[in-house]
């Protein structure tokens, strides 16, 4: 069973996903440039700080502040995950 988790205002995290089977999830410059496009905009959206990123062929790793109790991570994370899905 899934833990639940608990995001709230002035906490870290580090959050990362990996293409399945680790298969590449950025093949080409201009994936790194969109997901970093939808990354700033979503932690705008969502008032997160970016405090690090490192993003690599087959899976990203994201350090940031939550700033916000209005908004939560899993909402930040889900949309950004799921607007690159769909491009």
């Amino acid at each position: 069973m899934n833990k639940p988790r608990n995001f709230f205002k002035n906490t870290y995290h580090h959050l990362y996903n990996r293409g399945a089977n680790k298969q590449q999830i950025f093949c080409e410059q201009s994936n790194y440039i969109y997901f970093l496009e939808k990354l700033k905009f979503y932690k705008n959206k969502y008032e997160i700080e970016l405090l690090s990123y490192c993003l690599m062929p087959n899976h990203f790793h994201l350090f940031v502040l939550q700033l916000t109790d209005e908004y939560s991570i899993s909402g930040f994370i889900s949309s950004l995950l799921n607007s690159h899905t769909k491009s």
